[in-house]
């Protein structure tokens, strides 16, 4: 009985990995990230390693993320926040570092 909870818990699991795949895929630019910063262009800490910030007015709201680079620990990356969003530091993230039209979408601590 044991073993038949345990095959199904895993499989459960693998499910749930299968659904990141499918929707936040790191081959389409996909990472898992964290919210640094929400500030105004002028206003960002540090300077961002990509940005996808293009046409953002001078009020605009931006977020500063870091996430898992490759050859490097960390990447930070700066995108838009659309108006209708909302995101704080702290906050667990998926970023498209590909495709500067997606936009930030909350994730789940695992």
């Amino acid at each position: 009985m044991k073993a038949i909870a345990t095959v199904l818990i895993v499989m459960q699991l693998a499910a749930c990995a299968n659904i990141y795949e499918e929707h936040y895929n790191y081959r389409d630019g996909w990472r898992k990230g964290r919210v640094v910063q929400v500030a105004t262009r002028e206003q960002l800490s540090l300077r961002p390693d990509s940005d996808c910030t293009k046409g953002a007015s001078a009020d605009q709201q931006l977020a500063l993320v870091s996430h898992a680079g490759a050859g490097s620990p960390v990447s930070h990356h700066v995108v838009l926040i659309p108006k209708n969003e909302s995101f704080s530091a702290g906050d667990l993230i998926y970023v498209n570092i590909a495709h500067c039209d997606e936009p930030l979408v909350h994730r789940n601590a695992e």
